[in-house]
């Protein structure tokens, strides 16, 4: 009631879905019970970034693969060595007709993720999926299960030295990865949460006058000063992202130069279904200033700007939960949001499930050859291998 940017709340009659959700929690015979309770009242306002955050479960569940849409359809795209996944022939390149009896679609998608891996992780998901071939069948895929503990002493040695592990192991996943062909590089850029002096770093091992492709798919946003300071390094002088419209204001969000240690090079940005938020608007801003290209699927349309807040109970024992909520809509200079819409690439371009199958990247390998470097989609499926936590 707060904070939410709209303060008419979308057209929602807020205290009357507040009371219904207050009985269903009233009802609930179980944490899940709850925790969907509270999603389902925030899911009423239709808002990528208005969500809850329950807290951690003690059990954790490594699924062994990943699905994710590709166009209209959903895929299969990565399946962990020795999963039970694996073992049952689930492959890269499975359609996914249905999860659970649910058929995910790009509308459902984002709300399905939530509900299977976060308000319900469930040990297992009933499949039904259809090879690249045509051929359609049932699949029970069993999760790896874990046990964490019930409470985390953090001046206990060894669950410090876990904690340490499970931070190092993340950080290896997120880490930016440049690869170099002459004066092209090429950026994997996980997500945007480098400080401004990160950023210069990074772009000073870029040649000033080469070519730059960022590849930011599955990108799902992150921090704003990333985001302004990045823009910076794409023009000589400052630019205009677009407005900031909160409840009560509205003022411009603009991104200063980084002058004489900018990017003036050809850039090509790569994106899909998976780009979100900031990879969303630092892509759009290309697009309406006519610098760089951009290639690959519609990206998800989550642009919004929100604030989390954290909450806690217990004292000895703390619990931790939270919800994000949106305190602002970004206009773009062209007078529109991307928050549902999303941005449509230059040049739409999907892997095939033959390609996913195959581990080979045609998208990379397309931006590559813009560039004038050569290369198989199946070596350009290489360059930057995936890892699993």
């Amino acid at each position: 009631q707060k904070s939410y940017f709209d303060k008419n709340f979308k057209g929602v009659d807020l205290d009357a879905k507040y009371a219904e959700a207050e009985t269903r929690l009233k009802l609930a015979s179980n944490n899940t019970e709850a925790f969907m309770a509270i999603s389902n009242f925030l899911d009423t306002l239709d808002d990528s970034h208005t969500s809850f955050v329950p807290p951690s479960r003690r059990t954790k569940y490594q699924h062994g693969w990943l699905m994710q849409m590709i166009g209209d359809k959903c895929y299969v795209t990565q399946v962990m060595p020795g999963s039970d996944a694996e073992k049952k022939g689930l492959k890269p390149g499975d359609r996914i007709a249905q999860i659970e009896g649910m058929r995910p679609t790009l509308d459902i998608f984002r709300r399905l993720r939530h509900l299977l891996y976060v308000l319900n992780p469930l040990p297992d998901f009933n499949l039904v999926i259809e090879s690249p071939t045509g051929e359609q069948k049932t699949l029970k895929v069993d999760a790896k299960r874990s046990e964490g503990q019930t409470v985390t002493d953090i001046n206990d040695y060894n669950t410090y030295m876990r904690m340490v592990r499970e931070a190092e192991n993340q950080a290896r996943i997120e880490a930016h990865r440049l690869v170099s062909f002459g004066e092209v590089t090429v950026w994997r850029m996980p997500q945007f949460d480098l400080q401004i002096f990160q950023v210069d770093d990074l772009m000073a091992k870029v040649k000033k006058n080469g070519s730059l492709i960022i590849d930011l798919r599955g990108n799902a946003g992150g921090a704003e000063e990333t985001l302004l300071r990045l823009i910076g390094h794409m023009f000589p002088e400052e630019v205009t992202v677009g407005d900031i419209v909160r409840r009560n204001e509205t003022k411009p969000l603009v991104a200063k130069s980084a002058g004489d240690r900018g990017f003036r090079g050809n850039l090509v940005l790569l994106i899909d279904n998976g780009s979100a938020s900031s990879s969303e608007v630092f892509s759009r801003v290309m697009q309406l200033n006519k610098r760089g290209t951009i290639i690959g699927d519609r990206s998800a349309g989550r642009v919004m700007r929100s604030m989390y807040y954290q909450k806690k109970f217990g004292m000895d024992v703390v619990v931790y939960y939270g919800v994000s909520v949106t305190d602002a809509n970004l206009i773009m200079t062209d007078g529109k949001s991307l928050e549902k819409f999303g941005v449509t690439p230059d040049t739409l371009l999907l892997p095939t499930a033959a390609d996913l199958r195959d581990k080979a990247d045609p998208v990379l390998a397309k931006a590559l050859s813009m560039v004038g470097v050569n290369i198989t989609p199946a070596k350009a499926g290489t360059l930057f291998p995936f890892l699993w936590k």
